[in-house]
């Protein structure tokens, strides 16, 4: 039965962005719809499905009065069905949710119960959840509270995405930090929510619920993946604009590193066909320019498999170590998958 609430002023806006995820988004709705917390309201946005999505989101606004629908007429990419949600929320804080993801039951109550003080975020662990195994990802690092702010949002950066938080609406749109829109992996601008926010809460529960699917945007081969390019460009040139660059050198280096640069080349080695030497050269060259080294132990951590290490490393002397690496690579993974076949 659907919950009876004044929606003229709901306390959050729960924002998902939906593209062809009817096998899932009843997973989706239930988790939503059964939070503790009741005055919220659930803002699913079709970025122009073709499968059954946008009958299925009708047929829960039909159900629960919370929900509002939007529909685009044409693809956008998720960044751009995110921006339309904030523009429509009515809350002063809005939750983005993964269409293919849930939540926990009292993620809305919990994190609300932090906002007392208007903090810029509310930020919670969560979970990623394999076909066989879950884990929690600590996105608020232990011992948070006696770090230094810059050494806080350092970390917090490693983890870059616009889930597992309560975001104010205010903040978001003022300072210019809405999402890049036409590419993926626009979830890269969030390192810039860190560092431009003044006052950030934390539940250190995990209530966030990722499932990694073999099948999604990120998972499959593609030249999309090449858009980690457009976005690191657009995150460095937001970070000089905003003076962010300056104010937290350490986490825009981080950040530009780990998500522009080594997991440019991790998807270059799984995931994108072909041999993009160019847009690869010209990462390169703007890193080495803007950081000079490119090689960063610290930022690493235990992310990387063998082959993606020793490709950064190569790439970090020269572009002629770089190519003969991943050319090796290359052979080696071919020959393992005519070997596989065989058996």
């Amino acid at each position: 039965m659907a919950k009876s609430v004044d929606m003229s002023s709901p306390k959050i806006s729960i924002i998902v962005p939906v593209y062809n995820t009817s096998a899932y988004l009843k997973d989706n709705f239930d988790s939503l719809k059964n939070q503790t917390m009741g005055d919220i309201e659930i803002i699913y946005v079709d970025d122009a499905s073709t499968d059954n999505s946008l009958g299925m989101l009708r047929a829960f606004a039909r159900e629960d009065e919370r929900v509002v629908v939007i529909a685009q007429e044409r693809n956008q990419r998720q960044g751009a069905a995110r921006n339309a949600g904030v523009k429509a929320a009515k809350s002063p804080y809005v939750m983005f949710v993964d269409s293919d993801d849930t939540i926990s039951p009292r993620m809305c109550e919990l994190l609300d119960g932090k906002t007392a003080s208007s903090p810029d975020m509310v930020v919670c662990n969560y979970k990623k959840v394999f076909h066989d195994h879950e884990c929690v990802v600590e996105v608020i690092p232990a011992g948070w509270e006696c770090m230094p702010m810059e050494t806080l949002k350092l970390k917090m950066s490693a983890s870059p995405s616009a889930c597992s938080k309560l975001t104010a609406k205010d903040f978001l749109q003022s300072n210019g930090l809405l999402f890049p829109e036409m590419i993926i992996y626009e979830d890269m601008i969030i390192p810039l929510w860190y560092m431009k926010a003044e006052r950030i809460e934390f539940v250190e529960k995990p209530l966030y619920n990722y499932f990694s699917r073999e099948n999604s945007t990120v998972t499959h081969r593609s030249r999309r993946h090449l858009d980690r390019v457009k976005a690191l460009e657009i995150f460095l040139q937001r970070s000089k604009e905003m003076g962010l660059y300056e104010a937290y050198p350490e986490v825009v280096k981080s950040s530009a590193l780990l998500h522009g640069w080594y997991y440019l080349l991790k998807s270059w080695i799984f995931q994108i066909p072909g041999f993009p030497f160019r847009e690869i050269r010209r990462v390169r060259r703007r890193l080495k320019a803007d950081f000079g080294r490119l090689y960063y132990k610290e930022y690493m951590g235990r992310r990387f498999g063998t082959y993606v290490r020793l490709l950064i490393l190569a790439w970090s002397v020269s572009e002629a170590a770089g190519i003969t690496a991943y050319a090796t690579i290359k052979c080696m993974l071919d020959l393992k998958r005519k070997l596989f076949k065989r058996d």
